[in-house]
């Protein structure tokens, strides 16, 4: 939980207050008490879906199930608004307290009716326990804090806090500092890969990719330190700056004939209400038209994706910016997406093209990707296009555009000038 107003300080300073009276209460041979901080990772989804009242509803319908728990509902402490801490007297020990947080697990999963809908908690808890973890109530709550971060850092619904889960959070915290000051002082790569008319091997565009070449570790691939800006909060700051690059160069990729350039955009960006103002307010002050600049986005972030997420991809269209629906066949798409979302091209996912030759399935994935685009007048781009044989199968299934090792590995802006395409043999 976070400290940063004076709201959310009182709040926090009354769960540490409510945790010394509990532990108190027990009497001079108290046993371990459990402390176990609730997340309610999806109150700010379901607040958008039915409303400050239906969200209200919700969280007392959690409440009243958690009060079952404990031996008193006042054992049941109020956090900020998607928290909750359960307080858990005369624990055993820590197996105990594992048994405990299930119990918890199996109460949050209970489907809730509210406003006539089913709603499910989507949830991750962190434990600790006085006195193995902490000594006194305040570091008691933090070490449950620090474990439901790693708890939600590993995509788990719960963890208990260790000596060895400190170290790996002070590690992790370390690569947040190093990861915040790289951002700052724009300490990133960008290299271009660049898209390849398969019919004519002429270049139709280069995909933007963002690379860390950290001072001690070396260069760091962007599927370890994405996900870390997510979760930072970083992810904006980095995308914006990606973007700013990306911007400089254009009037360098036109003079190279490359008419496009692709810029991936998280989820998370997409649920930024500013993003396409400020990428409005980039494009004015660098001079490059809308129509220069295609962002990715991946067929889940349009599944998970609000008003907010169709607001934002709407906009960036009214710019004048191409819409690529990224790793195509890799979710669960529905044709309502082609009809909603002002999408101008389908990118599919490298892992049908690599076994395009002798999967069928992979096969027949690409064939109708490939009739979709058809249909819907979208441009279509298979990635991961490393061989021969796989250019001249997609170039013969009318696949128009082909990334991959076989044309080119990502190239720095100095090497994409001397750079020259791989002409159909």
């Amino acid at each position: 939980m976070s400290a940063a107003t004076p709201a959310i300080d009182h709040m926090r300073q009354g769960a540490i207050d409510a945790l010394a009276r509990i532990i108190d209460a027990a009497g001079p041979d108290p046993g371990r008490t459990a402390c176990v901080v609730i997340h309610i990772r999806n109150m700010r989804k379901v607040r958008g879906l039915l409303g400050e009242g239906g969200a209200a509803a919700f969280r007392d319908a959690l409440r009243r199930r958690l009060e079952r728990i404990p031996a008193s509902p006042e054992h049941v402490i109020d956090g900020n608004d998607d928290h909750f801490i359960l307080v858990l007297p005369r624990v055993m020990n820590t197996g105990h307290a594992e048994l405990a947080a299930q119990k918890i697990e199996l109460v949050l999963r209970e489907t809730s009716v509210v406003e006539q809908q089913p709603v499910e908690a989507d949830f991750t808890l962190g434990l600790a326990l006085f006195p193995d973890h902490a000594d006194e109530p305040g570091q008691l709550l933090a070490r449950a804090e620090l474990a439901l971060v790693a708890a939600e850092h590993a995509d788990r619904s719960r963890a208990m806090f260790d000596d060895a889960l400190y170290r790996e959070m002070s590690h992790s915290w370390q690569f947040n500092r190093e990861l915040r000051e790289a951002i700052q002082t724009n300490a990133f790569t960008i290299c271009y890969q660049p898209q390849v008319g398969l019919a004519d091997g002429e270049i139709q565009g280069v995909e933007a990719l963002v690379r860390w070449e950290h001072p001690l570790r070396g260069v760091i691939q962007p599927s370890l330190f994405i996900p870390v800006a997510e979760q930072a909060g970083l992810i904006g700051r980095l995308t914006d700056g990606v973007l700013k690059r990306v911007l400089q160069d254009v009037s360098t990729l036109r003079k190279l004939g490359i008419p496009a350039v692709s810029i991936n955009l998280s989820a998370l960006d997409l649920e930024d209400p500013e993003l396409a103002a400020r990428v409005g307010q980039q494009l004015a002050i660098w001079g490059v038209p809308g129509e220069h600049i295609t962002f990715e986005i991946t067929e889940s972030s349009l599944l998970e994706g609000s008003e907010v997420t169709r607001a934002q991809l709407a906009r960036l269209h009214e710019l004048g910016c191409g819409l690529s629906i990224d790793d195509f066949g890799t979710g669960y798409s529905s044709l309502a997406n082609f009809k909603t979302v002002p999408a101008s091209e389908i990118k599919i996912d490298g892992s049908f093209v690599a076994n395009l030759e002798t999967e069928r399935a992979d096969r027949d994935i690409v064939a109708i990707a490939l009739e979709l685009g058809r249909r819907f007048g979208l441009k279509t781009v298979a990635e991961g296009v490393e061989t021969k044989a796989a250019a001249t199968a997609l170039a013969e299934m009318g696949c128009q555009i082909g990334q991959g090792y076989y044309f080119s590995r990502p190239l720095t802006l100095a090497q994409l000038q001397t750079w020259r395409p791989r002409r159909p043999e």
